[in-house]
């Protein structure tokens, strides 16, 4: 994967770079992981309505990566993310509602 490639895409506004970049510097993909610019990188692609990066910021939102822990924001976007098209397993949602309840 061409790091420098995506990050010159992304930061010319592209929402696919910005989405695969957020990505890698959430999993560490071929860069050291970086919850601040994951972050920053999804919520762009997130904005633009792209059903993958909405799903990843929901996690970060679930886990408390990169910024505060916010289940009832990460389930918003779960259900976002999902009703774009973006398959996820409920397993997923049912582990924050059940975090949340107790």
């Amino acid at each position: 994967m061409n790091i420098s490639e995506l990050r010159h895409n992304a930061e010319s506004g592209s929402v696919v770079a910005q989405g695969v970049l957020g990505i890698c510097y959430l999993e560490g993909i071929d860069v050291e992981i970086g919850y601040d610019e994951a972050f920053r990188l999804l919520s762009a692609a997130a904005a633009a309505g792209a059903p993958r990066a909405i799903a990843n910021l929901a996690r970060m939102y679930a886990h408390g990566w990169g910024t505060e822990m916010n289940p009832s924001e990460a389930v918003r976007l779960y259900e976002i993310a999902v009703a774009r098209g973006e398959s996820l397993e409920q397993a997923e949602v049912d582990r924050i509602y059940s975090r949340d309840s107790e």
